[in-house]
């Protein structure tokens, strides 16, 4: 699980350094949804927020430990939050905020020791390596992030 644990947090490097540039798009370009008729590019990264701040809560707390992971939370809800919060907030205030808290998650998961990457964790009814957990997050993002480029590279 070494491989994964690496790729997670380059990946996670990654994105910070990708989203420190969208500090200098145009209030337009950020303010732009990413397709028809859904999230603008402030709202995909606010949304990505939304869900660091509850792994970091809500998950990393709980992997050291045998107690059961809270269930999350309504997603439609949460994702609505979301969106209001990357409203409410400054371009600069939202990426700082997306900054802060991937740097929460790779001080975390370079802190991790090996044998948490082996073991299961249960989620809802199903159950799980961390590392297969992080992975669909990983996976989570590329969609979110392809969609930002595809937005800025098409104007």
């Amino acid at each position: 699980m070494k491989e994964s644990k690496w790729l997670i947090i380059e990946h996670y490097k990654e994105t910070i350094r990708t989203v420190k540039g969208l500090s200098t798009i145009k209030e337009i370009a950020w303010k732009t949804p990413v397709s028809s008729g859904k999230w603008t590019v402030a709202e995909v990264i606010g949304h990505l927020v939304y869900w660091d701040e509850f792994v970091v809560a809500k998950r990393l707390p709980y992997v050291m430990s045998d107690e059961p992971f809270p269930p999350a939370p309504h997603v439609e809800v949460f994702n609505e939050e979301a969106v209001q919060m990357s409203r409410s907030q400054t371009q600069e205030e939202v990426i700082q905020r997306f900054i802060q808290t991937r740097e929460e998650l790779i001080e975390a998961i370079q802190h991790f020791p090996p044998y948490v990457w082996d073991r299961e964790y249960s989620f809802r009814a199903t159950s799980l390596l961390l590392a297969t957990y992080f992975m669909g997050l990983l996976k989570h993002d590329e969609h979110h992030f392809n969609q930002i480029k595809d937005v800025l590279y098409s104007s």
